[in-house]
This record gives structure tokens, C-alpha cells and sequence, in this order.
């Protein structure tokens, strides 16, 4: 009479335990992977609508103030700061002598990310004849 060793045995074998084990591990690892691409994505978003908030009041003030738009100057928005402006002067006008424009670039970043803007728009600063030295 031959005599099964796996007829009468319950349970699972080390193979299939370090099988399961590893498809569970590999299941959990690309849950966090995602859920850390949803934290940053959210958080990125939340950024955003901040900086498009403060860029706006930035610029409705600017508007507000009847003045040129400044150009080439840095500030902080936000009552925490952590939110920086940046204008720049671009190449741009017109071909009217009597009429000068200049294109003026204004970009919104966070502190904690300084290399990505979170709000960048262009606006054109119209200059009268009489203010631009009569050419």
C-alpha cells in the first residue's frame, strides 16, 4: 500500500506562502505609489488655486492703481509669504511712434517650489506720447 503525503495534509506550502506573499507586496507597493501621486497632485492643485487667488488681487490692484505695471521686480503674496511674484519687461510693441506698448510677464511660484509657476500670465502696459519722452 503506498502511503500520499499530501492526501491527509492541510495547509499550504512554502512555495505558495512566499507566492502570495510577494503578489500582496507588490498590490500594497503600487497603492502607496498612487496614493503618493494623489498627495502630491492634490497638493499641487491647492497651490494652484491659491496662486491664481493671490495673482488675481495682485493684478486688480495693479489695475486699481492707474500706474505702469511694474516690470523686473519680485514680492511676496499671501499672508503666511509663501508665495513670491515675479514680473519681467518682454520685447513687444507697436508700430505707432505715438503710441508705445511693452509686454510685461508676471509669473506666481510657491517657496517650496521655486521652479514651477504656478500662475503666469502677460499683460500689455500701454505708454501715451506724453509720457514716453515725445517720440
Amino acid at each position: 500500500m503506498k502511503y500520499s503525503k499530501r492526501c491527509g495534509s492541510k495547509g499550504l506550502t512554502l512555495v505558495e506562502v512566499i507566492v502570495s506573499i510577494t503578489l500582496l507586496a507588490t498590490l500594497l507597493t503600487g497603492m502607496l505609489i498612487a496614493h503618493s501621486r494623489h498627495i502630491r497632485q492634490l497638493t499641487l492643485s491647492r497651490q494652484t488655486a491659491a496662486a491664481s487667488r493671490l495673482a488675481d488681487e495682485l493684478l486688480a490692484s495693479w489695475f486699481k492703481s492707474g500706474q505702469p505695471f511694474p516690470g523686473n521686480e519680485t514680492g511676496v503674496l499671501g499672508d503666511d509669504g509663501q508665495y513670491v511674484w515675479v514680473s519681467k519687461w518682454r520685447a513687444g510693441g507697436t508700430d505707432n511712434p505715438r503710441w508705445q506698448t511693452r509686454v510685461v510677464s508676471v509669473e506666481v511660484f510657491h517657496r517650496s517650489s521655486p521652479d514651477v509657476a504656478l500662475f503666469s500670465t502677460e499683460l500689455l502696459d500701454d505708454i501715451p506720447f506724453e509720457n514716453n519722452g515725445g517720440r
